[in-house]
């Protein structure tokens, strides 16, 4: 579909949760102008939480975790536009510049890039084998080396790094969370819930190493082991890092607008 840019438009940069919602409520609560939703993936806008979990265990495919059917979008006379990343924006011309070359014009703009997988700098961390988890993209390279793959170290247990455990025990791979803090979920849960989740992992099978400093990544071309502190190491063909994440503000930056571990926003 293609806006009539003759009316007011609203444009959206994100299709993630917020930008899909957004541009539904935008429809709901009567705005009588056009509307694009501009996303960087290639995939209509999907659940992003089922990645660690019904997804990646393989009970989901991609029509299954839309956030709603394409053609509802085209219903609601929202214009989607997948796969393109947006490079510039205009604040005096009003207008979003997009990878490829085109510009979009808008009255209204709500920029909804979500964030990105904290990446760890460590030797090996290159490897193959070495996975981070947020996207489609991501969960599909995951579930392809999971069906190969026999023992797998997470980097990281908060909930990303618990749940991914879960569905890789389950598929009856060895699996080993690391985390450097004294227990798991320090971060954002009370002790109580962090004894718990240690208790279901380790019943399930998980082994859970608390106090675990990773120092590198090791193997030739592919992950084989995680170094830790202490000297030891933990064998492994695959790998996932849940660390946590940080803001997309990198487009907000060169907008001029303010930021503060994410864009500063009024109220």
């Amino acid at each position: 579909m293609v806006n009539s840019w003759e009316r007011p438009h609203f444009v959206i940069i994100g299709g993630g949760h917020a930008g899909a919602h957004l541009a539904s409520s935008l429809v709901k609560y009567g705005w009588a102008g056009s509307i694009t939703l501009v996303g960087e993936e290639a995939q209509p806008p999907y659940r992003r939480p089922t990645m660690s979990k019904s997804f990646l265990a393989g009970r989901e495919q991609l029509p299954d975790i839309l956030i709603r059917p394409v053609e509802e979008y085209e219903r609601h006379g929202i214009a989607l536009e997948p796969g393109v990343a947006v490079a510039t924006i205009d604040r005096n011309a009003r207008s979003v510049g997009l990878a490829d070359g085109r510009a979009i014009p808008y009255d209204k703009l709500a920029i909804c890039t979500g964030a990105r997988p904290r990446e760890v700098r460590l030797p090996g961390a290159e490897l193959d084998g070495v996975h981070y988890l947020r996207s489609h993209h991501d969960a599909v390279r995951v579930r392809s080396a999971i069906a190969t793959g026999r023992r797998a170290v997470i980097i990281g247990g908060g909930y990303l790094g618990l749940e991914v455990a879960c569905v890789l025990v389950r598929a009856g791979l060895e699996v080993t969370v690391l985390e450097a803090e004294a227990r798991v979920l320090q971060r954002v849960a009370g002790a109580p819930v962090s004894r718990f989740y240690t208790r279901v992992h380790r019943e399930a099978g998980v082994i859970v190493r608390t106090g675990a400093a990773v120092l590198a990544l090791e193997g030739s071309g592919h992950v084989s082991a995680v170094r830790l502190a202490d000297g030891s190491a933990v064998e492994a063909d695959l790998v996932i890092v849940a660390v946590g994440a940080v803001p997309n503000v990198e487009l907000a930056v060169r907008a001029g607008l303010a930021v503060d571990n994410g864009i500063v926003v009024d109220g």
